[in-house]
């Protein structure tokens, strides 16, 4: 390791969030763990979310489109609800959240997960001991 640092001094090099994520994946007992899918779900949106603006200009287009369809005057509830994931992806730009604001999420998912809630309903925890270290 040391040769890096004489031959380069000044690299720096960075895991992307995607690699980080499935870097504390180790952590889990299973993949196939019943809990394993919302654990990666609550994780990703503990480090990204949706680009407000676009967030809001999607919901005033569904929001037309529920009129349209003879909704009146559709709740805020009412179009969420109906906006698709696949809608979200198509038309907003999704971002990550500040260093602290992940820092403070991701610790309140390793805890929830990390307590009786991250139990399957045969009792087997999600994680393994190890994912503290992680």
């Amino acid at each position: 390791m040391d040769i890096f640092r004489t031959a380069w001094p000044d690299l720096v090099v960075r895991l992307d969030l995607w690699h980080f994520m499935r870097r504390l994946a180790v952590g889990v007992t299973t993949d196939t763990h019943g809990l394993y899918a919302t654990f990666m779900g609550e994780l990703s949106a503990a480090i990204f979310c949706w680009d407000k603006s676009d967030l809001n200009l999607l919901k005033e287009a569904k929001r037309q489109q529920l009129i349209q369809a003879n909704i009146t005057d559709p709740s805020d509830s009412d179009v969420s609800v109906r906006i698709d994931r696949k809608e979200l992806s198509l038309h907003c730009r999704r971002m990550t959240r500040s260093t602290e604001v992940i820092r403070e999420r991701i610790q309140a998912v390793l805890e929830l997960f990390g307590g009786d809630s991250g139990r399957d309903t045969m009792g087997v925890p999600l994680f393994h001991e190890r994912i503290w270290e992680l």
